[in-house]
């Protein structure tokens, strides 16, 4: 199975998502509210009828949201993407701890295929997606599945629903009904469930006001474009306001701390970034660090590659490695490791670092900015 998709896939998954949000936040606008004041036919609003005040309502609560998932689309797909990446990477070059023998002949059994399936260490704990390996005989016809440790799977025991105790399993299948009996081995209570191959539901009818919402609430560039100009005139005019208010009422005006902090982030150009991350990968033992040709779209971003020069580093403490050196390079700067983070090959490493840009974006990465963390310990590759 290979979990990285087609990118649209991801794309409609994302909107999907936008749209269930977007509706939830406009229905409760509804409920308030009620629909939306008519214009008259000149096309303005009577300011007696609450049009404006619904506007701005409907404003922050449903467009901004669609505003903020259409500026966060692009990182969070390729975040997706990355990750799926990953996944597909690490089940590859999976290795098995251990080659069991057959039961039946004693012959060695073969691998047939490598899946991730979620185990719990113990109880209490969170089942988490672990490498499961098939093995099948080729004699026999037999089949055993061990975790990537070398640990037996064993099927999941089901319980009495009674009494909870252990049940034995018998199943029966006619045609493409499966069922199953479960006899509880303690007070003897018997039940049964049953399923077709095939699955017996209808296929969930089509949406027939999805695409019409996706128009309306997954933005294109230009409709992105005028919500942040709105936004940004929005902010201006709330701004003036409270100026105005604090100053009628002889309160002297506040400070603004976000803004302080903001003065404070250092502006770096393209070359300046390559030269500090170059030091830093230095020190750490990477060599031939550079960054590529910038990115700029929506955001402008440059692609970055380094070689790993420790040979006793593993892939996964590699990347880690370089990740918080770049985080912690960068923490006052204006440039951002992006959330893809980092991938890496054969020691060659990649990714991809941000710059913010204007007074809005960096406000808004005071903040984003990094907590120190603990690196976490590598894992088993």
């Amino acid at each position: 199975m290979t979990h990285l998709q087609d990118r649209s896939v991801y794309e409609e998954r994302y909107d999907q998502i936008t749209v269930e949000l977007c509706r939830m936040r406009e229905q409760i606008v509804t409920d308030r509210l009620g629909e939306r004041p008519p214009l008259d036919a000149r096309g303005d609003a009577d300011p007696a009828n609450g049009y404006y005040i619904y506007s701005m309502f409907y404003f922050q609560f449903v467009e901004s949201l669609a505003g903020e998932r259409w500026q966060e689309r692009e990182e969070k797909i390729q975040e997706w993407m990355t990750a799926d990446e990953e996944k597909d990477q690490r089940l590859a070059a999976a290795k098995s701890s251990t080659t069991p023998y057959c039961r039946s002949c004693g012959e060695d059994m073969e691998i047939t295929s490598r899946l991730y399936h979620p185990r719990k260490e113990g109880r209490g704990t969170k089942a988490e997606d672990a490498i499961l390996f098939m093995f099948d005989c080729k004699q026999c016809k037999k089949r055993l599945a061990f975790w990537q440790d070398g640990t037996g799977w064993k099927p999941p025991q089901a319980r009495c629903e009674q009494c909870n105790a252990p049940v034995d399993e018998t199943t029966k299948r006619r045609g493409d009904l499966i069922t199953t009996t479960y006899t509880c081995t303690s007070c003897g209570h018997k039940h049964k469930s049953s399923w077709r191959l095939g699955g017996d539901s209808e296929p969930a009818a089509p949406d027939p006001l999805y695409k019409l919402d996706r128009r309306r609430f997954c933005f294109d560039a230009a409709t992105g474009k005028k919500y942040l100009a709105r936004k940004a005139h929005i902010e201006h005019i709330t701004k003036l306001l409270e100026q105005g208010q604090q100053q009628a009422k002889g309160v002297p005006a506040t400070s603004d701390p976000v803004g302080e902090a903001a003065s404070q982030i250092k502006v770096l150009k393209v070359a300046e970034v390559a030269r500090l991350l170059a030091t830093a990968a230095t020190k750490k033992g990477y060599t031939d660090f550079k960054l590529g040709d910038p990115q700029a779209g929506r955001e402008f971003a440059v692609p970055f590659s380094c070689l790993d020069n420790q040979p006793e580093r593993e892939a996964y403490a590699s990347r880690m490695v370089l990740k918080k050196l770049i985080t912690t390079a960068l923490a006052n700067t204006n440039w951002r490791l992006m959330s893809e983070g980092v991938s890496h090959r054969l020691g060659y490493l990649s990714g991809r670092v941000r710059a913010y840009e204007g007074d809005e974006d960096l406000r808004k990465l005071v903040g984003k900015r990094p907590k120190p963390t603990a690196m976490p310990a590598p894992a088993p590759e």
